[in-house]
């Protein structure tokens, strides 16, 4: 994990910063999801961020498709870690994917991830938890070979 300050994408005590994730940091390097399975990212920890971009390489033998989502959780009382928001995940993107080795990007923010089952109840139409994982499911027929996440931008 790298804190940068030499862009503007939010502040913090004054300076400017992104919080950067690599693929040994979220634990999605080189994994295969076979058709209609999922794997999920190490907990990802960004307090005080509001936005994240990511960039996903995988390698299909036959088009398929790969649903990138969001799993929220909650900080748990007295440290106790966290409860899941809710069993719903979040769709952040649908890629599909071509034939070989492609790269593939997606954005999660206030303009994007409208929330509207929850917003409804509380009123509010978005929420940005510090503590989620990323979930990718393999909604198509055909497996997703050697799929990294390369960067998780949060900003």
């Amino acid at each position: 994990m790298s804190l940068r300050a030499d862009f503007d994408f939010g502040t913090h005590q004054g300076r400017r910063r992104i919080l950067e994730y690599g693929p040994g940091e979220l634990g999605i390097s080189n994994v295969n999801i076979a058709a209609a399975g999922a794997i999920d990212t190490r907990e990802i920890y960004a307090p005080g961020f509001t936005h994240f971009v990511g960039q996903l390489a995988t390698d299909t033998p036959i088009a398929t498709t790969l649903s990138v989502r969001l799993v929220a959780r909650i900080i748990g009382s007295l440290g106790g870690g966290g409860l899941m928001v809710a069993p719903a995940e979040w769709e952040v993107a649908l890629l599909a994917t071509a034939v070989g080795l492609n790269r593939y990007s997606f954005y999660w923010g206030e303009s994007r991830g409208l929330l509207t089952d929850i917003a409804a109840g509380t009123g509010s139409t978005y929420c940005f938890s510090p503590i989620f994982r990323l979930r990718l499911r393999n909604t198509g027929a055909q497996p997703a070979n050697t799929t990294t996440i390369e960067a998780l931008v949060c900003q």
